[in-house]
């Protein structure tokens, strides 16, 4: 009875990826394993997984939380659609990535290195990844780049920088 009420509870919460419950004695020893977290946002006090879901701060202790090093500072915490799964460790790759935004419920902004802010368009897709890796090194050295990266308008081929 009390190891189905342990399987019903911890089954509500989306972020365990498993666990195993044995019981030895008179004890019960439970070992979870938690989906991969993506972000934090803290502004929420959440933990948002590769998956989507959220989990709030109280789960955790502070070093599982400091160990999640990408903030984000959505207003709510962030979604993550199609186009960032499948782009995302590209973008790591390229950048050093330290916080992500989502804006409008449809993009994202990333702030890298030296706070620079890079924005992205609503579409993330190979030929953005590509276009970057060829010229992020030329655009990084530029006297111009200082404060953001557009690339909103990338797929109407037009980019920005300040």
């Amino acid at each position: 009875q009390n190891i189905n009420n342990i399987n019903n509870y911890l089954n509500n919460y989306k972020f365990i990826q498993s666990y195993i419950i044995k019981k030895k004695n008179s004890k019960t020893f439970i070992n979870i394993v938690l989906k991969k977290p993506f972000a934090k946002n803290n502004l929420n006090q959440e933990i948002i997984f590769n998956d989507n879901s959220l989990a709030s701060f109280d789960f955790f202790d502070q070093s599982f939380i400091d160990s999640v090093y990408l903030i984000d500072t959505s207003v709510e915490s962030l979604k993550i659609n199609e186009y960032l799964k499948t782009t995302f460790d590209d973008l790591k790759r390229i950048f050093n990535i330290s916080q992500i935004e989502l804006i409008d419920q449809r993009r994202y902004n990333l702030i890298i290195q030296n706070n620079i802010k890079v924005m992205l368009p609503k579409k993330i897709d190979k030929k953005l990844i590509i276009f970057i890796e060829k010229n992020f090194e030329f655009l990084k050295n530029s006297n111009d780049f200082k404060e953001y990266l557009d690339f909103r308008n990338f797929n109407e081929k037009m980019i920005r920088i300040k």
